[in-house]
């Protein structure tokens, strides 16, 4: 149940998130696992290939112009 109702909400955004190990560690004692840091880097990952491949011009500029 917490797979399905509770972790959508917990990393809601999580790839956007600039991840302090502190930060890390409150979310895998949060959710109490070490899994999560790796789904986090997996979504991440997913979130900047979207952008590099984005088709509008001006936003994939300043995609790659804040170093994301």
């Amino acid at each position: 149940m917490v797979n399905t109702y509770c972790k959508p909400y917990l990393l809601y955004g999580a790839e956007v998130v600039n991840w302090t190990s502190f930060k890390l560690s409150r979310m895998n004692y949060a959710y109490n696992s070490d899994r999560i840091k790796s789904e986090i880097e997996v979504r991440t990952r997913i979130f900047v290939n979207r952008c590099e491949n984005i088709d509008n011009a001006i936003l994939r500029h300043m995609f790659l112009v804040s170093g994301v």
